[in-house]
């Protein structure tokens, strides 16, 4: 299951079940994103270093 897939299954208000390759997709990409958090959150990195690092850096 890609990001799109889930959004879709989400946006039609259908329920996650436990087990299921929707929750397994929540869970790896809530993992994923825990992992990057704790990071950014051990080391500096000046304001524009962060934003260029996640791809959302301002020009």
């Amino acid at each position: 299951m890609d990001l799109q897939q889930f959004l879709d299954l989400v946006g039609r208000g259908t329920v996650v079940e436990g087990g299921s390759e929707a929750h397994l997709f929540m869970h790896r990409t809530a993992q994923e994103s825990l992992q990057v958090v704790a990071e950014l959150n051990t080391g500096y990195g000046s304001p524009s270093g962060t934003g260029r690092s996640s791809g959302t850096a301002a020009s």
